[in-house]
């Protein structure tokens, strides 16, 4: 199997990611990396910004905080570190050491953030699985409150793509009319990014006005 196709299988294991599309997959594959750490090497550092997503293909690391003795867990091939350093800026709580040397596939914030500006629908597909891991929650109030962030995050993501596709929605238009008859392709592209962006909008004032609910309960 090569590295491509087990690194696509990987991602879709990533509790965060669960449910969404095979093109969601692909997206996210696209922007990730490889990486090779050395035994003893520090991946996550309690109390500082990870910045990353970690996923392990090879070897083994240690969960670890200050003032415990030893390893809290210790995961393998398949399983994941760092999830939530790429939608909250919250630092962690514990360390991530490896303790064998590792191969993992790694997913950067910065390049997270840029996927979900470009590809609304990966940030639309996130803020579903998220809705859905929220009502299985329960009366987990810290996780319930945990989500809820999570989403909003997402959501001023989404908002600020929904205002970007007005914007050039609105440019399709002039130049579709500036070029008369034949402009009709910038016509038809104008009134489907107005019709993204309206529903982009309408995403972003339910998931507001579902957060604001969550919010009160908490």
């Amino acid at each position: 199997m090569s590295l491509a196709t087990e690194s696509l299988g990987l991602l879709r294991q990533v509790p965060l990611f669960k449910g969404l599309t095979d093109g969601d997959y692909e997206a996210l594959q696209a922007i990730s990396s490889t990486r090779d750490c050395r035994s003893g090497e520090t991946l996550i550092q309690e109390g500082e910004s990870a910045g990353a997503l970690f996923i392990l293909v090879g070897g083994q690391v240690e969960i670890r905080k200050a003032n415990r003795p030893g390893a809290l867990a210790r995961l393998g091939r398949g399983e994941c570190v760092g999830e939530m350093s790429v939608v909250s800026d919250e630092r962690p709580s514990v360390s991530v050491v490896c303790a064998s040397d590792c191969q993992l596939i790694v997913l950067t914030k910065a390049d997270f953030h840029e996927l979900m500006a470009r590809n609304p629908a990966v940030s639309a597909g996130l803020i579903r699985v998220l809705v859905h891991r929220l009502s299985s929650a329960n009366d987990n109030v810290r996780e319930v409150s945990a989500i809820a962030r999570d989403i909003e995050t997402f959501n001023k993501v989404v908002g600020r793509v929904a205002n970007q596709t007005h914007i050039l929605a609105i440019n399709a238009s002039i130049e579709s009319a500036r070029a008369g008859e034949a402009g009709r392709g910038f016509g038809v592209v104008a009134a489907e990014m107005r019709n993204l962006a309206d529903e982009a909008q309408k995403a972003v004032e339910s998931i507001q006005r579902l957060v604001a609910q969550i919010k009160a309960q908490a």
